[in-house]
């Protein structure tokens, strides 16, 4: 008899997350020397900027925050052309009026914009990081997330809902893992070592701190997800 593949946690719900925060978090202990030594100090202190001049005021008319957010965040890298990147710092400030932050509506909004291909694209990751700027709960997707997290992206046969769906799935499922994740005193431990070897990290909210942890991990090629 053939054994089923077992289903991944981001498909099947929280039924899973229990264990899958263990599995993490032993993952990330065991490689902790190596995750925590390839941050390095300066992504912290570009974080630090970025948070103080956002709460300063208006990030849609602030050049030198909209400056550093592109290069720390790579959106000039993304061939994405200067309206998107307009609208983008216009919904940045929009969001920080809301109470919740609907990642739905901003990634349809921006879809609009076509990128210099002259094809629309689902901007996912800058949707992520544009609410985490927002608001610091929110986690950050990118590519290495998701090579820690084991997930797929959707592919480009799909269409915009059908995408959209897949990333939103696993996003509400990373959002609450988050969560687990921040109330496990393993996991706060190795925040701590963070801190202790950058100290710039002691300013930055435990989910930013997470977020850190998890790029690495994923840029290490280290799979935290079980299999």
């Amino acid at each position: 008899m053939s054994r089923q593949p077992k289903t991944k946690p981001w498909k099947s719900g929280a039924a899973e997350q229990p264990a899958t925060a263990q599995q993490i978090v032993q993952t990330l202990e065991s490689h902790q020397k190596r995750i925590i030594d390839l941050i390095g100090e300066e992504p912290f202190a570009v974080y630090e900027f970025l948070s103080s001049e956002y709460s300063r005021g208006r990030v849609d008319e602030n050049l030198l925050f909209q400056f550093v957010y592109r290069s720390y965040y790579r959106l000039d890298n993304a061939g994405l052309t200067a309206d998107f990147k307009t609208q983008y710092f216009q919904l940045m400030e929009r969001a920080r009026r809301s109470n919740a932050i609907d990642l739905r509506a901003l990634a349809a909004h921006l879809y609009q914009y076509k990128t210099l291909r002259n094809q629309n694209s689902l901007q996912f990751s800058f949707v992520t990081k544009l609410a985490a700027t927002v608001n610091p709960t929110y986690p950050i997707y990118d590519r290495l997330v998701a090579t820690a997290m084991d997930f797929p992206p959707p592919d480009g046969g799909k269409t915009f809902p059908q995408g959209l769906d897949r990333y939103m799935r696993f996003y509400e499922w990373l959002r609450s893992l988050y969560s687990t994740l921040l109330g496990d005193s393993t996991l706060l431990a190795i925040i701590k070592l963070l801190e202790t070897q950058y100290p710039l990290a002691v300013r930055i909210p435990p989910a930013k701190a997470l977020d850190f942890l998890l790029w690495s991990a994923g840029k290490l090629n280290i799979r935290l997800v079980p299999s």
